[in-house]
């Protein structure tokens, strides 16, 4: 019976086990365990298949220690097979070209332009939106000149009616791992320089401030 009535296949996060150039091992909270003790744990818990791993090797040595039955690892092998089958994986393993033209069809992307403008949040709006026509908009972090559907583009703030300024989320740069080059971490505020700098902008106009999120920001201020 899988854990809590649960019949597909359950796939650790990477790399709980092993470190390696991408990230360290995380194993948080049982880093007093060995890699045998972690898989058998890990095993235990219900889980079919190891993220990021190749350590065929703890599997091998849980079942043939006595850890655990080899009938353990059977009904994770039969879970992921069974899937595997009811792909027809086993039937014919080569992709249909012919239906390749998905990938450029122009309905898909209109449809995909639409889903990330209903992404968009309005935080807040001191009736400083929709922009009226002709208003002058300094672009800071966004690229663009002359004219827009916004309004005109000015050169200096000073010259704006309004400042539109794009901000990415906080985040420490870190390069011991390539995951986190590619996953942001640390802290979660803007430091008080680039904060300074940020403040200094926007209290010259009314701004309107464009934050793409992607890990949980601290921003009040701004």
């Amino acid at each position: 019976m899988a854990p809590l009535g649960f019949e597909g296949v359950i796939c650790t996060d990477w790399g709980l086990i092993t470190g390696n150039s991408f990230k360290p091992a995380a194993n948080w909270g049982v880093e007093d365990l060995s890699p045998v003790e972690l898989t058998k744990k890990i095993l235990d818990a219900g889980c079919d298949m190891f993220g990021g791993e190749t350590c065929v090797e703890n599997v091998i040595e849980v079942v043939e220690s006595g850890l655990l039955p080899e009938s353990r690892i059977d009904a994770s092998v039969r879970r992921i097979l069974r899937d595997k089958f009811a792909l027809g994986l086993f039937d014919d393993p080569y992709l249909d070209e012919s239906g390749l033209d998905v990938l450029d069809n122009p309905n898909f992307k209109a449809r995909g332009q639409e889903a990330q403008r209903k992404s968009l949040v309005l935080l807040k709006n001191d009736n400083l939106l929709p922009l009226a026509p002709g208003t002058k908009v300094y672009l800071e972090g966004i690229s663009g000149d002359g004219n827009s559907d916004n309004g005109e583009i000015v050169k200096k703030p000073e010259d704006a009616d309004v400042i539109i300024m794009k901000l990415a989320t906080p985040f420490d740069p870190r390069s011991e791992y390539l995951l986190e080059r590619f996953f942001h971490q640390g802290r979660l505020d803007f430091p008080a320089e680039e904060k300074a700098g940020i403040l200094d902008l926007i209290s010259k106009k009314p701004t309107v401030t464009v934050m793409t999120i992607e890990r949980p920001p601290v921003f009040p201020e701004i």
